[in-house]
């Protein structure tokens, strides 16, 4: 029988609240590495940079601006698993699938 590694936070788990946008303080960015693996893009701009494949961009650069007390990055910029995280990509591979959504 495999135990459960999670029972010392099971009450936090139970009432843990998604992170998005509007409920939270911190710095929404994962690695452009990440994009261009996912993607058929081989540019396109991220975090204000126009960027080509093998390119790198810091959390610095994307997360400018960013206030005194947020908690630090929304998600793992390596391995993002934010509720629409793949819509995201959807929509920057595809102006049309962005415009059908938005026009």
């Amino acid at each position: 029988m495999e135990d459960d590694k999670h029972t010392n936070c099971k009450g936090e788990l139970d009432t843990a609240v998604e992170i998005h946008g509007a409920n939270a303080n911190c710095c929404g960015w994962v690695f452009a590495s990440r994009v261009f693996l996912l993607t058929d893009l081989e540019e396109f701009n991220f975090c204000g940079l126009d960027i080509e494949d093998g390119t790198s961009v810091s959390r610095k650069q994307c997360c400018n601006g960013e206030e005194d007390d947020s908690y630090g990055d929304c998600d793992s910029p390596m391995t993002p698993q934010g509720v629409a995280y793949d819509l995201a990509l959807k929509f920057l591979e595809s102006e049309s699938f962005w415009l059908q959504k938005y026009q």
